[in-house]
């Protein structure tokens, strides 16, 4: 990913998940998320072990070759190799954000003359607001990773420091340890809080993402 492209996924997310002043819980750009996604897709490129999969322990699980080979399609595509193309081509998540930050940058100039990371912070939000079918399947791919990155372990490079854990509520993963049977069956302290920013965040999810929570 260039430094370019790097700015662009920075200024997206900010706009996908704003902080502060916006919002005062930490938003994407206070998490890292763009740096995450970046990491991700790069998973390859370097010398340690991919950052795929976390480690209890630290680190990261090594994968196995099959394990390797299906992280390195969807991540690198098929490359026009033989054991990628088993079942036809495959477009990788690089090459769909490379695309897509490009896509972005089009649209923007084609409305007010300036690359998206560029733009004042109501063209950007005008931009995504007017997003044509191809567009919005780049936003929804990235709105995805977004929120996996700032909502998820932050061994993966962005919820630094749990922060985005904290207003949810949820102390974070607890394994091996678990939950005791009472943990489980009563509601925490402030739970009824934490389901209705849970239910905010959900209802601004696309609905391709499958998190949205059911009615009760």
């Amino acid at each position: 990913m260039t430094g370019h492209d790097l700015r662009t996924l920075r200024a997206l997310t900010a706009r996908l998940l704003p902080g502060p002043p916006e919002d005062p819980d930490p938003g994407a750009l206070e998490a890292g998320a763009a740096e995450a996604i970046a990491r991700l897709v790069e998973a390859f490129t370097g010398p340690e072990e991919p950052p795929i999969h976390a480690a209890l322990a630290g680190g990261f699980v090594p994968l196995d070759t099959v394990a390797e080979l299906g992280w390195r399609m969807r991540l690198e595509g098929s490359l026009g190799l033989p054991e990628r193309e088993f079942a036809g081509p495959v477009t990788g998540l690089a090459q769909r954000l490379t695309d897509g930050l490009a896509l972005l940058d089009r649209r923007t100039r084609e409305a007010c003359g300036a690359a998206f990371v560029d733009a004042p912070t109501v063209e950007q939000d005008a931009v995504l607001d007017a997003a044509d079918d191809e567009l919005q399947e780049f936003i929804s791919v990235t709105l995805t990773l977004t929120l996996e990155v700032v909502y998820g372990p932050s061994q993966y490079g962005g919820n630094r420091d749990g922060a985005s854990w904290q207003p949810l509520g949820w102390p974070g993963f607890t394994q091996p340890r678990g939950f005791t049977p009472q943990q489980v069956s009563e509601p925490d302290a402030g739970a009824t809080a934490s389901r209705e920013v849970v239910s905010e965040l959900s209802s601004k999810l696309p609905d391709e993402a499958g998190w949205r929570l059911q009615p009760d």
